[in-house]
């Protein structure tokens, strides 16, 4: 089966197609995309303006199908840190700006939780997926518990990962590596919802 995979980031590409893996899935990159008559289509910056992950993940979606006609797949995900009222949340991945990097991100959540005590340093990872096969929707989501940690530790993953340490374990999701994280994860959790809906198809 096909599926149009509506992202341009590439830690995210990577992340699905192996959690993906063995689901006789085959991703095609919005670079990759093509109307029906098989004309390229230049894809228009999407303006993910919902309040919800599930908005966003049902924007991005609506608008390349509408593009395309073909089978599409969309996810929203972010970090929601509880003595933050939930932040950053949709606002993950410009939480620090529209063109600011991860890094910056990831000091303004430091900067805004500096002196916070353990206790208080829960957050979530969650994901949200939505599919629109034959023009219907479905959506299916994830979570991950666990704890902000004060100082950036780990060089893979990307996002927020060097900050985000599961229940369970003493590493973050930078550290851990990737077979454990996408065993884990909150996205992991989502997929394996969309693999088994899939299958069932």
């Amino acid at each position: 089966m096909k599926l149009i995979l509506a992202t341009s980031n590439k830690g995210k590409v990577k992340e699905i197609e192996s959690i993906f893996l063995g689901g006789n899935i085959e991703f095609i990159g919005l670079d990759q995309l093509k109307s029906k008559d098989n004309t390229p289509i230049d894809v228009p910056v999407i303006i993910e303006d919902g309040m919800t992950f599930k908005d966003n993940a049902y924007i991005k979606a609506k608008a390349i199908y509408d593009l395309s006609g073909a089978d599409i797949m969309s996810e929203d995900s972010g970090l929601c840190v509880d003595f933050l009222n939930g932040a950053p949340g949709v606002f993950s991945a410009r939480f620090a700006g529209q063109s600011k990097k991860d890094s910056d991100n990831i000091e303004k959540v430091l900067t805004l939780m500096k002196g916070v005590p353990e206790d208080n340093r829960t957050a979530q990872f969650k994901s949200v997926f939505c599919l629109i096969i034959n023009g219907k929707e479905y959506f299916f989501d994830g979570y991950i518990n666990g704890r902000i940690i004060d100082v950036p530790s780990g060089s893979g993953g990307f996002g927020y990962d060097p900050i985000f340490v599961p229940i369970g374990y003493s590493q973050t999701f930078a550290e851990l590596g990737d077979d454990i994280k996408n065993s884990i994860s909150h996205r992991a959790m989502a997929i394996e919802k969309v693999k088994e809906f899939l299958l069932a198809c």
